[in-house]
């Protein structure tokens, strides 16, 4: 062993001390305002499929600006690309994501994601459209102070000729991660490595895992309290009868809540799906859903247990109510055509989600190719009729009406509405006289031929679970407790020095700083000045030894940051 990746172990063994010696994790700060909408963005996009086609695009929309317009940059961040331009208070804007400059990505193996800063000096919401060999891929990026450390992975469940992937990517320097899985999981590009191998990145770095079963609500955790960013999705094996793809950005774990309206999106050739994933051991499902000519309801409980996830299909006029006894993940899989030729995935925003916030949109438009829009609004039902949607028009805006639903009439507390949007530019949000407790989410779906899409358009990203001890999470209101690690698993560490491109060749520079100001109690403070002074004290000893080293051998020998073996760390982290 050299001396410097001695040093480096060091460091590594100090950091998994500290854990112990704390007794505690903390995720995120208790009680976080964050959003959906933001500054300062890091967009990323799997090519594991392929580039980028015409009609792929970032849609960058402005929410309640100051002013009449933003401005706005976009920089791929492993190329030479960059673009600068204004947008309109009133009027989105598109920004091809068919360029040149990803095929030297595409061409790495495995293939390099693509990954786009977007900065505004307003706040903006930026979606993600990708169209690839007429299948079409489609999710809402999450701004950078929204990122966070812990998530739960999930996806739907397909036949055997498909891949589900989650590709993780740093967003700071140091970063330390790793996968606990419920399913067989493979790493790209090192399929030797257990799935539960702990990777070491820089700002930009990133790892793939695939499965061929489905993601069933594993954990991804940063063990140094640093934000990640996680696409999820699942596509066809081969390209032999189309890709089928669907992606979807993971959600942190702090932010899923207990109750949640499922509505189907209408349309034809469509099938939904709606797949609960726990989190914890012990958690009671109750799901009602609309009531029959006798006055009945559909009413059935579960309990289920990490690892474990139930499907429920509806009709597609019928609304579900489900509630948990603790937070979980509910995911809208939508199927398209029989035999399926495309999928989509959404994350559904949980009540506890809903938002006062409007929200500026435009359908989206493909050359020569029809594209059907569907809006699906959630809400108290007492508040579902205070939605506004208004297509702008040049000198004033049309209100719209949404079919009534079946949830109003079926005494159920939350309830949602759908209907089909012609092409333009929309604003959804609240009237101006609606009750102040008035609040609603919004999903937005299109289907081509042969491609469908969908994607949260209106919705908060709160924290909702401010800590758990023991498999019992505690919500945020009342008390807070500092957030402890779900389970303790043996991890292997390896930093992989042969990804040059992930740690060094990029660069990601953020206006914003994620998990900023927090707040912590007396005991924290006490806790964070301890594990501080044994990090310097460590910090200078190991500097000192490194120094007496090296001046007695007067050099260095670079071996790498490949730390895969030591098994001081692979027994403390």
């Amino acid at each position: 062993m050299t001396q410097f990746s001695w040093c480096a172990n060091f460091t590594v063994f100090i950091v998994a001390l500290v854990a112990v010696v704390n007794g505690q994790f903390n995720i995120t700060e208790p009680g976080r305002q964050t959003h959906i909408y933001g500054q300062d963005f890091v967009a990323v996009i799997p090519l594991t499929t392929g580039l980028p086609e015409s009609g792929s695009s970032l849609q960058i929309a402005c929410v309640s600006c100051q002013r009449s317009s933003a401005t706005v940059r976009i920089t791929l961040l492993q190329g030479n690309f960059s673009e600068n331009f204004t947008i309109q208070a009133t009027s989105p804007r598109f920004v091809s994501l068919s360029i040149p400059e990803l095929e030297l990505l595409a061409t790495t193996t495995p293939p390099t994601p693509a990954m786009f800063n977007i900065t505004a000096d307003e706040n903006i919401t930026v979606t993600v459209l990708v169209k690839i060999a007429g299948t079409l891929n489609a999710y809402t990026a999450f701004p950078v102070d929204s990122l966070d450390g812990y998530y739960i992975v999930a996806s739907s469940e397909r036949p055997e000729e498909h891949v589900s992937e989650l590709t993780v990517v740093a967003t700071e320097p140091e970063t330390h991660f790793n996968l606990h899985p419920y399913s067989k999981v493979t790493i790209r590009g090192h399929e030797d490595w257990p799935a539960t191998t702990q990777f070491g990145r820089g700002i930009g770095g990133w790892a793939t895992y695939q499965t061929h079963n489905s993601f069933m609500g594993g954990h991804l955790q940063e063990v140094t309290d640093k934000p990640l960013i996680g696409i999820v999705g699942t596509h066809r094996a081969s390209a032999e009868y189309g890709w089928a793809q669907s992606l979807d950005q993971l959600h942190p774990l702090v932010s899923l809540g207990t109750k949640y309206a499922a509505v189907p999106v209408a349309g034809n050739h469509l099938r939904n799906i709606f797949r609960i994933v726990p989190v914890w051991e012990n958690t009671n499902i109750t799901w009602i859903s609309g009531h029959h000519s006798n006055g009945s309801y559909t009413h059935k409980s579960f309990t289920l247990n990490s690892g474990h996830t139930l499907d429920l299909t509806f009709d597609s006029k019928e609304v579900g109510q489900i509630e948990g006894s603790k937070p979980f993940l509910l995911l809208h899989h939508i199927e398209l055509g029989t035999p399926v030729m495309d999928t989509a995935l959404v994350t559904v925003p949980p009540a506890e989600q809903f938002t006062r916030q409007s929200f500026t949109f435009s359908t989206y438009e493909l050359p020569g190719i029809k594209v059907d829009t569907y809006i699906t609004t959630l809400a108290p039902c007492k508040f579902l009729e205070q939605i506004s949607l208004i297509k702008n028009m040049a000198a004033s805006g049309s209100a719209l009406d949404f079919e009534k639903t079946s949830g109003i009439d079926d005494g159920l507390e939350y309830c949602g509405s759908n209907r089909q949007l012609e092409p333009g530019v929309y604003t959804i949000g609240l009237y101006p006289d609606s009750p102040s407790e008035a609040v609603y989410s919004a999903i937005l779906y299109g289907k081509t031929a042969s491609g469908v899409f969908s994607y949260i358009l209106a919705s908060e990203l709160n924290q909702v679970t401010c800590g758990v001890k023991n498999t019992e999470p505690t919500l945020c209101h009342p008390p807070r407790v500092p957030i402890q690690p779900v389970s303790t698993v043996q991890t292997q560490t390896a930093t992989d020095a042969t990804d040059a491109t992930d740690a060094t060749d990029v660069t990601i520079e953020t206006s914003t700083t994620p998990n900023k100001d927090k707040s912590t109690g007396n005991g924290t403070v006490i806790g964070a000045a301890v594990a501080v002074t044994v990090i310097i004290i460590a910090g200078l000893a190991v500097l000192g030894f490194c120094l007496f080293r090296y001046y007695r051998r007067r050099c260095w020998k670079h071996s790498g940051d490949n730390l895969e073996g030591n098994s001081m760390v692979y027994v403390l982290l």
